[in-house]
């Protein structure tokens, strides 16, 4: 009887090593790193091309985004939608009153897997594609300044210990769709949610017309290079600048240290704009 029972179990255990389908099935996608970003001043030439940037994206106007068949203006108020971004196929703002009503905007294809789906929108064709040489200097991979005096990276920390009471990283990042990169208003990715998709050139936005200066607490750049470049502009003082490495999470601002040159203090709630 023993016999029968080893035998059963060898069987059933070759089986599944030998069929691509379960195997497949059995293995797991590794979750992303939290990382603690560093941060640095800027010098008067780098905060003057910051300044020229957000000035022509101000110039532009503002921000109308299509919310529930109306336009809102979303530097005056979301009126209570969850979600606001750039539509992943027209590039044209948009809010949604959930995560999975925007997920639903995504375009779909018969033969992608359903996690890469939008990279075959227009706007995300041409930044999927591998840059190695990162010959876009609009991008930058891991270094912050053109001359590298001032150069930061993103470094990992260890992984959270997984359980109940752990202080394990919220799931709550996953609902930032990939290729995109993402903000929330409170830790842990929670609240509003700013998304904004991979562009085949580098934009600067001016998180005021957005509705979401000073209010980032946590974000994600769910993307596997070109990470993302964020700033404090202050009038008649150096603006701080930090940068958000690609694929990586940032669950907690409060925890990233703001420049003691600039004050000290810590990041949250600080970001006036981004350059991704």
């Amino acid at each position: 009887m023993n016999k029968i029972v080893y035998i059963g179990i060898a069987a059933v255990t070759a089986a599944l090593m030998s069929t691509p389908a379960t195997a497949g099935e059995l293995s797991t996608t590794p979750s992303p790193q939290e990382a603690t970003p560093t941060s640095d001043v800027l010098t008067p030439g780098q905060e003057a091309q910051v300044q020229e940037a957000v000035s022509a994206d101000d110039a532009s106007g503002p921000v109308i985004a299509d919310y529930n068949g109306r336009k809102i203006n979303l530097a005056e108020g979301w009126q209570g939608a969850a979600v606001c971004g750039e539509d992943p196929v027209t590039g044209q703002a948009k809010c949604w009153d959930s995560v999975e009503e925007s997920n639903r905007d995504l375009p779909k294809t018969e033969n992608a897997p359903a996690a890469l789906l939008h990279k075959s929108t227009p706007l995300a064709a041409a930044a999927t594609a591998a840059d190695p040489a990162d010959e876009d200097d609009d991008y930058t991979d891991d270094v912050t300044t053109g001359d590298g005096s001032n150069s930061t990276t993103a470094k990992p920390d260890e992984k959270d210990p997984v359980g109940p009471g752990t202080g394990v990283v919220s799931s709550l990042y996953t609902a930032c769709p990939p290729m995109n990169v993402c903000l929330w208003e409170n830790a842990d990715f929670k609240g509003r949610m700013l998304k904004f998709p991979t562009q085949p050139t580098s934009k600067t936005r001016h998180l005021d017309k957005w509705g979401f200066r000073d209010k980032t607490s946590s974000a994600y750049v769910n993307r596997p290079q070109r990470g993302v470049e964020g700033y404090d502009i202050r009038t008649g003082m150096p603006d701080p600048h930090l940068f958000l490495g690609a694929g990586y999470i940032y669950k907690n601002f409060k925890n990233y240290d703001y420049p003691w040159l600039a004050g000290g203090g810590n990041w949250n709630d600080k970001l006036d704009a981004i350059k991704y």
